[in-house]
């Protein structure tokens, strides 16, 4: 466990979190900046930065549901651009109503799935690796969201009229078959077999 003085305040990146919100308004709604400590820590990680749920009861005394920890031997030696990224892979962590004490999701940390995968995807320019690929990523502050083609987004749900339908044992059957031409039901074949033993025998 680290010390008091291992810690130390980190403005910047409430700077870079507030910078967020203004440029990303709707991926990041309801995001509140104040309801979160963030501390610059001297124990060593491999990442910039790490969003920390402080869960019942201890937020109960801080008042704040969330910790960014910033590791200083990394943070220190990084660009803007990685810096930023980091910091909106941890907002991307805290889902809707994390801040709002009515909310079930008060003070939880999101799991990794698609719709933050894609948030991010986007934002970092459509890199898969956005994370380990920094130079090739580009920087979600400079992007924004009035910059995001239609095409870039989450696909919504399929209409009714083209949505998915189970695979039969009909289709599979008839796979190869000419257009129009469907194979004959198992019953049928079994009756041509047996009238078949019967004109042979």
């Amino acid at each position: 466990m680290g010390r008091i003085s291992d810690f130390e305040t980190c403005p910047e990146v409430g700077d870079i979190m507030e910078a967020f919100i203004e440029r990303w308004p709707h991926v990041f709604e309801g995001f509140d900046v104040d309801g979160i400590h963030v501390v610059k820590s001297q124990r060593k990680s491999k990442f910039l930065i790490k969003l920390h749920a402080v869960g019942f009861p201890n937020y109960i005394f801080g008042e704040r549901p969330y910790i960014v920890e910033v590791y200083a031997d990394r943070w220190d030696d990084a660009t803007p651009k990685q810096k930023n990224i980091a910091v909106f892979h941890a907002m991307c962590g805290v889902p809707d109503g994390g801040f709002d004490e009515q909310s079930k999701n008060y003070g939880k940390k999101l799991p990794p799935d698609i719709n933050m995968y894609m948030n991010e995807f986007v934002a970092c320019g459509g890199i898969p690796d956005w994370m380990y690929n920094s130079e090739a990523a580009k920087d979600p502050m400079e992007i924004g969201e009035e910059e995001i083609d239609g095409e870039d987004a989450i696909p919504e749900e399929e209409d009714d009229e083209e949505a998915r339908v189970p695979v039969t044992v009909d289709d599979i059957a008839n796979v190869g078959l000419d257009e129009g031409e469907e194979s004959k039901p198992q019953e049928e074949e079994k009756e041509e077999g047996a009238e078949t033993e019967e004109v042979t025998a």
